[in-house]
This record gives C-alpha cells, structure tokens and sequence, in this order.
C-alpha cells in the first residue's frame, strides 16, 4: 500500500492469496481473508475490490484511526473516496478526495502524478454529485498540474484526465468538443497499448454513442466497428463486453433506419448476454422494437413477454405492455390489444405511479382500440376520463388535448350526437390549428362544424366568420390532394346562404338557388330535408315580395318533399293540431331538429287548453330541445308536460295515465343524467318506476320497464351505492328474461357484463365470474367471438 497501492497483484501477494486477472479490465478474486490479519488497511482494500463497500468503509476508518503518516493517510482517504464512488455517494467521495489533496498540499507532497491522479478522481465526484460548474474548475486546475509532467507521461495522464473531462463536456452539452477528446485520448492510449489493445475498445464505443446522439452515423459506425474487430483479434466474441458493445451498435441501425442489420447485430448480442435479466432487459426490449419495424410482430411479442418478469419498477414494466399493445394492434387484434393496454393502466395507477399524464395516454390508447372494436358506450367511458385527467395538466389547445378531444368527436358523430360534438369542436379549435395548420382538412371540418353549430342555435354574427373560414379553407385545399367532396362544399354553400337569408331573404335567393340546382344534380332527387327547407326558404321570399302563387307553389313543394321522406300517413290526421304535432314528430326522427321545434310551436298555439294532446307535445318539445343541446329548456318542457299529466290524474282519475307519466320521467331522467345531476336523475327514475308499475302491474311484456331499472342502476353506480345498484341490475335482469320477445340476446349480453363489473367492484369474485359465464353463452349465441376472447381475459 505506502509504495505501490495500485498494484493488485502485490497487493494480495502480501495477504498470500492468489488473484486471476483474465484482462485488464475484469478482475475475479478469491480471497479469504483472516480474522488476525493486522494490515487493516489492505484489508478494507481487499473488501472493496471484492465489493462490500460497507466493510470495506469501516475498516478503511479503523485504519486512520492513530495514523499520523501522511503517505499512507491520504492513500486511504483515496481509496476511502473511491469506496463512496462505488456507493453512489458522490458529495461524499468529493469531500474525501478533496481531503487527500489537501493532506498533500500541507504536507508539502508536489508529486505530480499522484496531484493530477487525485483532482481528476475529485473533479469527478464533484460533477457526478451535480456541480458542474465546480467540477470544471477543478478540471482546469487538473489540467495545469498535468503539463508540468515530462513529455511522455503527460501525454498519457493528460489523456486519462481528458477522458474524464469528456463525461463532463457530454454531460454540459458539449458532445463535439466531448467526442474529439476521447478521439484523440485513443491515438494516445494506441501510441501507449498498441492499436489492438483492450484498454480501445471501451472508449470507442464511448466515442460511438456520442456521435450517434450527433446523428453522425457513418463516423459512429466506424469506431463501433473498430472496437468490435480488437474484441474479435482478442478472442473476446463470446463475452460480456462484446455483447454490449453489438447492442450499441443494434442501436446505431436501429435509428440509422438499417432494421435487417440492427436485428443480425442484436440477436447475436442476445445470445451472448442471455439470459434475460434486470441488468441486461432494455436489450429485449429494443430487439423486439426492431421487430416490430420489420413487421415480424409474433416475434416481437415473444421477446417483450420475456421483460416485465425481469423488471421491479411498474413504470417500467406498463412501457413494455404498451409496447405489446401496438404490436397487437398492428395486426388489428384489438382483444389482445385492449388486454395488454389496461394490464399497462393498472400499473401506472398503482399508489406511488399515479401520473396523470401517462394515464391518460393510456386511456386515449385504449378508447382507439375500443373504437376499432365498435364498442361505443366503452370509447366514450375511456375517452371522457382521459380528458378529465388532460383537462387538470393542460390547456385544451395542448396538441394531446386537441387529439384526444378529435377522437371524442368521432364517438359523438358515431352516436348522432351532434350537439356534444360541435361543442367540442369549438373548445378545441384554435388547438386545431396550431396543431395541423390553418389548411388543413382538421381545421375545414372544425371550422364548418362550429358554424353550423352557431347557425342551429341562431348566433349568425359568431357563425358568420367560421362558415367563411371553411369556405377559404376548402378553396385553398382544391389545389392540393385534400380536396373536399362536392356535398360538403355545397353544405358550406347552404349554410352562407342561410345567414345571408337571415339577414336579407330576398337578397338570399340567388345563393339558394345556386345551392339547390347543385343539390338536386348531386343528390338525383328531391328526397332531402335541406332541398325541402331552401323550398321553404323560397315560399317566404315570395311572401315578402307578395308573390302569392309562387309562394304556395313553392310552399307545396316543401310539404311534398317531407311527405316524400315521412310517408303518406301525415295527410290521414284529422287536425291542424295533430297534424303539427305528428309532423313535428317526424322531423324530429329525421334530424330536423329546428323544424321540428317550430312545429311544436305552432301546435302548442293552435291548443288553446292544457289537455293531454299539449302535454305529449311538450314531452316531444323536450326531446326536441335535448337534441339541441338545450338541456334547460328541456327540463322546462318536460316539468311542464307533467304538471298537465298529475292535473289530468286528478280530474280523470278513472283512467290509466302511468305510461305516458313513467315515460316523461324517464326523459327528464336522461337529461338530468347529461347534465350530471345524478340525485336529480335518480329521483327521476323512481317516479318512472313508480308509475309504470302502476300501469303494468300484470304485464310480463315490459322492455320499458326493464330499461328504467337497468338505468337506475347505472345512476346509483355512480352514487356509489353499489349494492344498490345490483339490486337493480338484478331487476332489469329478471324483466328480460321474462320478455315474450325472446330476441333480446344483445340486452341480455349488456345486463349480464354490467353486472360482472359491478361484483367485480365490490370483490365480490363469485358472483363475477358467474356472470362472466353468462356474458359468454350469450356471446356464444350471437357468434361475438371478440366478446368471449375480452371475458375469458376477465375471468382468468
């Protein structure tokens, strides 16, 4: 130790042990040290080479204890430095070097070798402790003491010194300046070992990543190679560091966009460092995403099921599930996709693992694949989460955002729910165009998509400005490969002529003109509700300009159309009123919402008195406005309709009001559900069973009935009134198996799965799985193979 502590094998000579150096870069020991051994020092030496730092510390300080030669204290403080290093105790390590530079110093010790040896070590643990700044002015000092060394061991301690002044310089974002001083670190250590020296290869590699990170791939390539040619004149193909050496170069194909070559390289590295372990698993890992580059997705997944058994930390095993996840989706099987997506969601949802941020990613993958699935009701569950977690870590211009709601969009345009839709569309469409630019097929429909929506609710001067925005749009778009098709730019046409009507009709005609001819031409005839509104729009030109004839003509055509679209039926009504009412009704179904809703209008005008008639047109009325978005209104229309209903049961008590009375709870239920006012919904739905009871008491035929308890139990789900719930679900389950109708197999598949994951809320396991059993019979019957593949998942 006091005249040559860096040589090993003297080292345990003086323990009279023996020591195997295979090279010079591993070291593999047998030692059995004795309990009387008297050089405590060399002990705590051996302890560290043998890595039990803890020992290694404590006899390290039992041996300064009493020490007064300053020859050997600092060398124990060195080594006492390098035990912290290993430790991963940075502050520590610089604390002790620091002191055994300073021991030196006042000691009056100049050797050079020795000064340079121990700034470098503490100009390192200063940098690895997070000084940067600190660590480089050590550096320097380092640097000055090295050039006072003669010629030949300058060049080479300056070259040690350099290298470690390179993780610094990396570190600093300084990789030019970095990979030029390892390079020329290796023509001295060439000049010192010989061009195929072991002591290369590993600064090579070094040298390699970083040019990989400069995405300088031809210059990576070489020196990667070249370390890979030492190892193989070493004879070294089948070890450790040749196999780590293949893996950086797998990673150089890899991003160099050569998968054949990155795939040849990293198979042969795997077969050197298997078997999968913790250490080595972020291999399997890019193998398999190569993989998965190459197509060759079976393979892939092979490869990524051998990681997570390996791995401790959740994160890290919910990133290879979500690798999984896409290599199933890639080949569109969206069972296994879905599976292997909530097996990432559960662990990123583990306490100690909650990141909102990933969570959502996760939960807008999984709502992908319930889309491709067609499965609704659970895309719009997964999506109206993630964007609740999104809405609390970002603004909704945020380009995460702005997908995730764009795919919520879909699910509303897929459930005819225009309303949520282009509300939707509005709160993201600035996101839109800072995300896709302001040509662009994304931001045309949410431009046109939020002025129809203005148009609807009649707020023109907010409409205006988005209907001529897409029709910019849609012109800019005709010059590129995203060209809009011929019905939609004559939507646009529609919509500008209908603000244009609404300010000036007479004005208005000649654009609705245009609109119509090209309407007709596009369409092939007059079967359309907007042909039959411009006819419409016509009449009451005509009106204005008192042009009787022409406006009934055109009046007639109007009414012709809609019969065309609604059936004969509508001209057999006995009234005016019922008329209205029945026509009103129609357009509902068709989609005319607007129409519909004057209808009503002029119908509940015509009925001067609050009888049944008014009462049912309310209860259409309130439909009619929650197809708007008008939930207010809604309500308002439908309380309305039940205070004339509860009047009637009183005055005509004899007769059996409690189907038209349930029915207009329900819908009030439904809307305090949009609006979430579960109480208020519940308490909805209980007069609606109550009611329908009275009107059913004997009835086994009552698919209402079982449809008022099925969503009573969704409300109390969310009340959290669990067994509540089930008592419920149960209910609605004893209907429909009581229905005469026995085509109900797709009712029954839902009750059945609701109530699996309700016991399977509450742990409740047994009851889950048997009706897991269920799900899968009826699933059997409908030939849902998907639907039996996601509850075998379930049940296992």
């Amino acid at each position: 130790l006091k005249y040559s502590a860096t040589s090993i094998p003297q080292l345990f000579k003086l323990l009279g042990n023996k020591i195997k150096v295979p090279d010079q870069n591993e070291l593999f020991c047998e030692v059995s040290l004795s309990k009387d051994t008297s050089n405590t020092e060399t002990v705590g030496y051996a302890f560290y080479l043998l890595g039990y730092y803890r020992e290694a510390q404590a006899k390290l300080k039992a041996a300064l204890s009493g020490l007064k030669d300053v020859s050997v204290m600092y060398k124990i403080h060195e080594i006492l430095g390098d035990v912290h290093v290993a430790s991963k105790r940075y502050d520590k390590a610089a604390q002790t070097y620091s002191n055994a530079y300073n021991m030196l110093r006042n000691a009056g010790i100049t050797d050079i070798k020795i000064c340079s040896s121990l700034l470098t070590k503490f100009a390192n643990a200063t940098f690895l402790s997070g000084h940067p700044l600190e660590a480089g002015a050590i550096y320097d000092q380092a640097f000055a003491i090295t050039q006072r060394l003669i010629f030949s061991d300058q060049k080479y301690f300056m070259a040690m010194l350099r290298l470690a002044y390179a993780d610094y310089l990396e570190a600093t974002s300084h990789e030019e300046m970095a990979v030029q001083t390892i390079i020329e670190s290796i023509e001295v250590m060439r000049d010192y070992f010989g061009y195929i020296s072991l002591e290369l290869p590993p600064l090579m590699k070094k040298a390699g990543q970083i040019y990989m990170k400069l995405e300088k791939w031809e210059k990576a390539d070489r020196l990667i190679k070249s370390a890979v040619s030492i190892l193989r004149e070493k004879k070294k193909e089948e070890e450790k560091e040749m196999g780590e050496i293949l893996v950086v170069q797998g990673e150089l194909y890899r991003r160099w966009n050569r998968y054949n070559d990155s795939v040849q390289v990293l198979s042969k590295a795997i077969e050197i460092l298997s078997p999968c372990n913790k250490s080595n698993a972020q291999v399997w890992t890019l193998y398999a995403d190569v993989l998965v580059k190459l197509e060759n997705y079976d393979e892939a997944v092979q490869f990524y099921h051998e990681v997570p058994p390996v791995l401790e930390d959740d994160n890290e095993k919910a990133i290879i599930y979500e690798r999984i996840c896409v290599a199933f989706e890639k080949q569109k099987r969206w069972t296994e996709a879905f599976n292997n997506a909530e097996k990432a969601l559960a662990l990123r949802s583990r306490q100690g693992h909650l990141e909102k941020g990933l969570v959502a990613s996760i939960l807008m993958m999984m709502s992908s694949i319930a889309l491709n699935m067609r499965n609704l009701p659970k895309a719009r569950v997964l999506l109206t989460e993630a964007l609740g977690l999104k809405e609390l870590i970002m603004d909704p211009d945020d380009p995460s955002y702005v997908i995730t709601a764009l795919m919520m969009t879909q699910v509303y345009e897929q459930e005819k729910n225009i309303s949520d839709a282009q509300q939707l569309y509005i709160k993201i469409l600035p996101g839109i165009i800072s995300l896709y630019g302001k040509v662009s097929i994304q931001a045309f429909k949410a431009e046109l998509t939020t002025g129809k929506y203005f148009v609807k609710i009649k707020e023109n001067e907010m409409a205006e400005p988005h209907i001529q925005q897409a029709d910019a749009i849609c012109k800019q778009l005709e010059k590129t490969s995203d060209k809009i098709d011929e019905m939609t730019v004559n939507d646009i046409e529609y919509y500008r002529a209908k603000l244009v009507y609404r300010k000036d009709p007479v004005k208005s005609r000649p654009l609705l003109q245009s609109c119509l001819e090209k309407r007709l031409r596009l369409i092939g005839n007059d079967r359309e509700a907007k042909i039959a509104k411009i006819y419409g729009y016509f009449a009451y030109i005509d009106e204005v300009q008192n042009k009787v004839e022409s406006a009934n003509e055109n009046m007639q055509k109007s009414i012709d159309i809609k019969l065309k679209i609604f059936g004969p039926e509508y001209n057999k009504m006995s009234n005016d009123m019922t008329k209205l009412k029945v026509f009103g009704t129609k357009l509902l179904k068709l989609g005319d919402v607007e129409s519909a809703l004057k209808s009503f209008n002029v119908a509940m005008e015509e009925e001067k008195k609050a009888d049944e008639e008014a009462a049912v047109i309310l209860n259409n009325k309130g439909a009619a406005h929650f197809k708007q978005g008008e939930s207010k209104e809604a309500i308002a229309s439908y309380e309305r309709s039940l205070e004339i209903f509860h009047e009637l049961e009183n005055q005509k008590s004899e007769e059996k009001w409690g189907k038209k009375i349930s029915d207009n709870y329900f819908n009030l239920a439904i809307v305090y559900r949009k609006e979430k006012k579960h109480s208020e919904a519940l308490e909805a739905l209980e007069k609606a069973i109550e009611y329908r009871k009275k009107d059913t008491e004997d009835k086994e035929d009552d698919f209402e009935s079982f449809t008022y308890y099925y969503q009573r139990g969704l409300v109390l789900r969310i009340l959290d009134r669990k067994p509540d719930a089930i008592i419920s679900f149960r209910q609605a389950l004893d209907i429909i198996n009581q229905l005469k109708d026995k085509n109900r197999d797709a009712d029954k598949l839902k009750i059945h799965e609701t109530l699996t994951y309700a016991y399977f809320e509450m742990e409740k396991l047994e009851e889950a799985k048997q009706h897991v059993d269920h799900v899968k019979l009826v699933a059997k019957a409908m030939k849902n193979t998907e639907k039996i593949k996601e509850m075998n998942e379930l049940s296992s």
